[in-house]
């Protein structure tokens, strides 16, 4: 809590936080159907994503805890199906904070592990566990193991599926991530260009993949300085997500939040507050007030508030952002 009469000096100090972007496109498993554990369980699969992609990730582990289990009892602990069930279970591990860290590892290692024994090294769904490991890892800011293990998750990918996949659009896209913490940006925003180009071939110019690499795209752009080109490219992801999904959906939330970022490094913080509010409404209307995107959306009104001299609104706000559990870490939205 900001406490004292000197609680001006506090937000000062708090308004070196950086301005959280929701850039990062999450994990998602483009070849699902030869991913998932058994035909019977392709229902109990489903139902976890749909969790994961509301943002119920607190449910969605529950859910892929049970079935973990299951699937051990019936298939075995180093079988393919239960490696499958811990892919799955990481997504959800990964995007809150009440979790244990060492156990998060354990699962991915494990995973890597099954897979190169059952399937090899060289197979697409080692890849894929290759890569869990690698974001598990950059959780833990072991930045150099995490590019080792996408580096090795993407050759196996461009060799087994050929360059032009969503698999490789991905990990590229992991690479870039990487590469955004480490402050490599040039590098980060070559492969960004590349997975973009990826993604268009694929899907075409709107399609909600195309959307989550312009926003990538985008914060590297803002994180360079480049702020009219940045603008440009969060604008193009906010019409294809409006376009897909209508005008109050959560991911069109994060792609106000991003532009607000932008309006507000430029100092345009009308503009900025506008847009953040209404991200700020979607997400309570779609996930309550207590989800960590709010905790993190709080920090940044936080930011807008103290720009614009409402100190005690930006107390308010910081405070608000700064309690307990409100900051969940997730890997792919970490600016």
């Amino acid at each position: 809590m900001i406490r004292g009469l000197g609680f001006q000096t506090s937000l000062i100090a708090l308004s070196a936080l950086l301005w959280t972007d929701f850039s990062g496109a999450a994990l998602q498993d483009h070849s699902r159907a030869s991913q998932q554990p058994a035909n019977s369980d392709t229902e109990e699969i489903q139902k976890i994503r749909q969790l994961l992609d509301k943002g119920s990730n607190r449910e969605a582990e529950a859910a892929a805890r049970s079935l973990l289990l299951r699937v051990e009892a019936e298939s075995g602990t180093e079988s393919i199906e239960a490696a499958r069930v811990i892919d799955l279970l990481l997504e959800s591990l990964r995007a809150w904070s009440k979790r244990n860290e060492q156990e998060v590892l354990d699962f991915a290692e494990r995973a890597v592990a099954i897979m190169k024994k059952l399937l090899g090294p060289e197979h697409p769904e080692t890849a894929r566990s290759l890569r869990n490991l690698g974001l598990t890892l950059r959780g833990r800011t072991d930045f150099a193991g995490a590019k080792a293990h996408f580096e090795r998750a993407l050759a196996i990918y461009e060799h087994t599926l050929g360059p032009d996949t969503p698999e490789v659009a991905a990990t590229t896209g992991d690479l870039a991530d990487l590469l955004h913490d480490t402050e490599d940006f040039p590098k980060a925003r070559a492969l960004l260009e590349r997975a973009l180009a990826i993604n268009e071939r694929i899907y075409g110019l709107e399609h909600t993949e195309v959307a989550a690499a312009l926003s990538r795209l985008a914060t590297i752009e803002r994180e360079m300085g480049n702020h009219t080109r940045s603008r440009q490219l969060h604008e193009r992801a906010l019409a294809i997500r409006e376009k897909v999904f209508g005008p109050v959906h959560p991911e069109v939330a994060k792609s106000l939040n991003n532009l607000a970022g932008v309006y507000f490094e430029t100092g345009d913080w009308p503009e900025a507050r506008r847009l953040l509010t209404r991200a700020i409404s979607i997400w309570e209307s779609a996930y309550g007030r207590e989800h960590y995107r709010l905790g993190h959306a709080a920090i940044n009104m936080g930011h807008m508030l103290l720009q614009i001299g409402d100190y005690s609104g930006a107390k308010v706000a910081y405070e608000r952002g700064l309690r307990p559990g409100r900051l969940g870490f997730n890997a792919q939205c970490h600016r």
